[in-house]
C-alpha cells in the first residue's frame, strides 16, 4: 500500500497496488487529519479536530441508539455498524485531535 499526503487539502490518500494484470492501483481510504482537514461528520457527528473522548462518546451514544455493532481497530479506531468510517486520534504537539478515515466497502482496516 503506498500513501500520498494532500497537505491543502489535510488528507492523505491511501492506494492498494493490485498484482493482477491490468489491474493498476485501487485507492481504498482516505484520511482526513485532526489538525489540518475538512470538517467532515458522520450522521451529524463532527469528526475532526476534536477531543477524541468525545467523539468516542458520540459515536457510541449512536450505536447503542440505533442497535448497531461496535467495531475497533488494532489500533484503537472505532467504527459504528458496517459504515467504513473510523474515528481516530491523531498526535498535535503533547495532546490528541480526532481524525477520520473513508474506506472502501469490503477494505479491512486495521488502523
Amino acid at each position: 500500500m503506498s500513501k500520498e499526503y494532500y497537505a491543502r487539502a489535510g488528507a492523505s490518500a491511501h492506494y492498494f497496488y493490485a498484482s493482477q494484470a491490468g489491474r493498476g492501483s485501487v485507492l481504498v481510504r482516505v484520511s482526513v487529519h485532526g489538525r489540518s482537514g475538512p470538517l467532515v461528520s458522520l450522521c451529524g457527528i463532527e469528526l475532526i479536530g476534536r477531543k477524541p473522548s468525545a467523539v468516542e462518546a458520540d459515536i457510541i451514544r449512536y450505536i447503542q441508539d440505533r442497535g448497531l455493532d461496535l467495531r475497533m481497530g488494532c489500533g484503537g479506531d472505532i467504527s459504528p455498524g458496517d459504515s467504513q468510517v473510523w474515528a481516530r486520534a491523531e498526535r498535535a504537539g503533547d495532546t490528541s485531535v480526532s481524525a477520520a478515515c473513508f474506506c472502501i466497502e469490503d477494505f479491512e482496516y486495521h488502523g
